[in-house]
């Protein structure tokens, strides 16, 4: 009884045997068999039985077939062998045609795409080029614009872009918008030395960016060193830098090198009297200006305006004079006979009414031109006919309704006319048009005082 429960006690604790113990077991059971007489048959207990290790059985694998040996078991791993690499060849032949597939499909699409952006910005383009023929060159802007953002290498079109920018521009806003165009196209060409000429222009109007025109006309003199206008722009930009001694010496270059350049004398000759104190030296530069261009109306009419910002109106008379001879019909000559009549000037070279019947003429062909307006009231007003000379003033703001220097001049000629009803419905018009507020003030004041008011 004793026996058959041992077996079972060891069965239920396998994991608690200890392997010196089964040794010393297996040893004396070897030792037994070998003590055994011949022909004797000792019959194996329970115990033994159960300890005797089964080959090739591993407890695991039971219900599973036993693995090859020898022979069949080395065909079967190079038989498993060779599925593996056949499974891995075709997963890569079939990754590789994915891989071109996708390659191919990619391409295809973005052919597509570069055809179809290409069609767009063409017509764009086309687009663009029908307007500015049209004269609408406000809509070309935009087109132009789209255009760009396509073809933003297209270099020409980028600078006629900056052209029109720049021609079309009124606002501070459009003329910033035009130098960006421009500096971006010089950036990309150096050799667009058009664009950099505007360019310069436009930066000598900003605050602040002469310095920038400076480094512009630099590079533009190292190629063209003998343009007198260069100079004259350089001589400028020396000037807003408060350098007058680099800027006079700009202005001499250019009047050496190009003596018709009429603003290069004039510019001289205004430095050298406001920030060099010498009166005689700038006078003698416009009366070299008027020797080197005698054939040119233009140079006794710039005489003519300096000599009357400096007092010198009967010779700036003799100036206007010639200059009326040269050119009868020419606007800036009769507008300045016409200020300098009103002025008070008695002078026997300028007839008051000869230059009237001129300006009338003037004003048909050129009826929005409101300094043509303005000079008839000036000239009108001189000769005593201050009705007419009203009427000139409101024939002008019928033609230019928003321009402030004719509706401030009339409201004052209301004023001084005794129409205090008309001069106050007038200052009220020039409120709307947002004239500075000390401006529409000045002009109740002086209703005020002409109602006695104190």
């Amino acid at each position: 009884m004793n026996e058959d429960k041992e077996p079972i006690e060891e069965r239920a604790q396998p994991s608690q045997a200890d392997p010196q113990k089964d040794s010393s077991s297996e040893m004396t059971s070897s030792a037994d068999v070998s003590d055994q007489k011949p022909g004797s048959h000792k019959k194996p207990s329970k115990r033994a039985k159960q300890q005797a290790p089964s080959r090739g059985l591993n407890p695991l694998m039971i219900g599973t077939p036993l693995a090859p040996e020898g022979r069949d078991h080395k065909h079967s791993k190079k038989s498993s062998d060779s599925g593996i690499r056949r499974f891995r060849e075709v997963n890569l032949r079939l990754f590789l045609i994915s891989l071109v597939a996708l390659i191919v499909l990619i391409g295809g699409v973005h052919g597509i795409h570069i055809i179809q952006a290409r069609r767009t910005a063409n017509n764009l383009r086309d687009q663009a080029r029908k307007l500015q023929e049209q004269g609408e060159q406000k809509k070309a802007v935009r087109y132009l614009t789209q255009y760009l953002a396509y073809e933003p290498d297209d270099t020409d079109a980028a600078a006629e872009l900056a052209e029109i920018l720049n021609e079309t521009a009124e606002k501070p806003r459009d003329y910033f918008r035009a130098l960006m165009a421009m500096e971006k196209v010089v950036s990309k060409d150096s050799e667009r030395h058009q664009i950099r000429r505007d360019l310069v222009d436009l930066l000598i109007k900003f605050p602040g960016r002469s310095q920038d025109a400076l480094e512009h006309l630099d590079f533009l003199l190292r190629k063209f060193p003998e343009d007198g206008v260069l100079h004259y722009k350089e001589g400028v930009c020396h000037q807003l830098e408060s350098k007058f001694t680099q800027a006079s010496k700009s202005y001499r270059l250019a009047i050496k090198l190009t003596p018709s350049s009429l603003e290069s004398y004039i510019a001289l000759a205004l430095l050298l009297r406001q920030q060099f104190q010498q009166p005689e030296n700038a006078d003698a530069v416009i009366d070299q200006m008027v020797s080197d261009n005698a054939h040119l109306m233009h140079a006794y009419l710039e005489r003519a305006r300096y000599l009357q910002a400096f007092d010198h109106t009967e010779e700036a008379a003799s100036d206007i004079a010639i200059a009326h001879e040269m050119s009868p019909k020419d606007v800036e000559v009769l507008l300045l006979a016409a200020n300098l009549i009103a002025s008070g000037l008695k002078s026997e070279v300028l007839d008051a009414k000869r230059i009237q019947a001129r300006l009338q003429k003037q004003v048909e062909k050129d009826q929005e031109n409101v300094q043509i307006y303005f000079g008839l009231f000036l000239i009108s007003r001189k000769l005593g006919e201050v009705e007419q000379a009203n009427q000139w003033l409101i024939s002008g703001l019928k033609q230019v309704p928003d321009d402030l220097m004719l509706a401030t001049e009339l409201a004052q000629a209301w004023i001084q006319a005794g129409r205090f009803d008309d001069a106050r419905k007038q200052i009220e018009q020039l409120k709307i048009a947002k004239l500075p507020e000390e401006s529409t003030d000045y002009l109740e004041a002086l209703i005020l005082l002409e109602e006695k008011h104190w």
